[in-house]
């Protein structure tokens, strides 16, 4: 038999046992122009098709050949559909034992390898399509992860960093003008003692170096606006310009108090 003649000889067996057409040619005579290579391989091209493009119509071999199937739920409008194409199945494939024992167990065979080839297939495919799922999953994730330590790295660079800088910086602030002008009020009137400075020099020396001071308290202060601008604004907004006002009418009435003290004192001299 030529390839043209094979294919035609195996179109006919499946469409006997699927449909169970009448056969040209004795079921005999055409198990034998197909039990050979060619023949059983043209068989399985017709049952990987079969079993490709429709599911439902192989339960018959699945019964025939007890293999499990693939289906859980047959739908209702193809019910009786498959029921007669497995049991057309049934009969034609009990026909072909009966007629050859050897060629339906070929059959069976064959049917065996398709099946199990296609669903490995399309259960790799399924594992494929889970697996890149997961690849998808994963990237998206991290992409989130990445973004969020971007957003607590900006959020710690924006509100802890100038919240730490600020402490520090008021600390320092209060610190160098707290102490510094404690040691300097506390050499002025120790060398008080030691020299001929009236108390309005003293006073008026006092009040120079507590502007000194507060001028640089208010340099430090004002490098620290620049980091926390928002609370440094509220701070001078609402109390800030009142210490000032607070602190230089003090300077003055040192200043002044000196000044009187040292021109009453001159003014005696004379």
């Amino acid at each position: 038999m030529n390839n043209s003649e094979v294919i035609t000889a195996a179109k006919q067996l499946m469409d006997y046992i699927q449909d169970a057409k009448k056969l040209d040619k004795d079921l005999k005579e055409l198990i034998d122009s197909l039990d050979n290579s060619p023949g059983l391989w043209e068989i399985r091209n017709l049952i990987k098709i079969l079993y490709s493009r429709d599911i439902y119509a192989c339960e018959g071999w699945n019964s025939v050949f007890g293999q499990a199937s693939a289906i859980l739920e047959f739908p209702n409008e193809y019910e009786k559909s498959i029921k007669k194409t497995k049991r057309n199945v049934g009969q034609g494939l009990l026909k072909i034992n009966k007629e050859n024992l050897s060629f339906y167990y070929k059959l069976g065979f064959i049917y065996a390898e398709v099946k199990n080839d296609i669903d490995n297939s399309n259960y790799y495919k399924e594992l494929k399509g889970r697996h890149m799922d997961l690849i998808r999953d994963v990237n998206r994730l991290s992409s989130n992860l990445a973004r969020e330590d971007n957003v607590i790295a900006d959020k710690v660079k924006s509100d802890i960093y100038p919240e730490f800088i600020t402490i520090l910086g008021i600390f320092t602030a209060i610190t160098f003008a707290i102490f510094g002008g404690m040691n300097l009020l506390t050499n002025l009137f120790k060398n008080m003692g030691r020299t001929s400075a009236s108390l309005g020099q003293t006073l008026i020396l006092a009040a120079i170096f507590g502007l000194i001071m507060w001028g640089i308290t208010l340099l430090l202060f004002y490098w620290i606006s620049t980091i926390k601008k928002d609370q440094t604004r509220t701070f001078y907004k609402n109390w800030g310009f009142w210490l000032n006002i607070l602190f230089i009418v003090l300077i003055a009435v040192i200043l002044i108090i000196g000044i009187i003290l040292f021109t009453c004192q001159q003014t005696s001299v004379k």
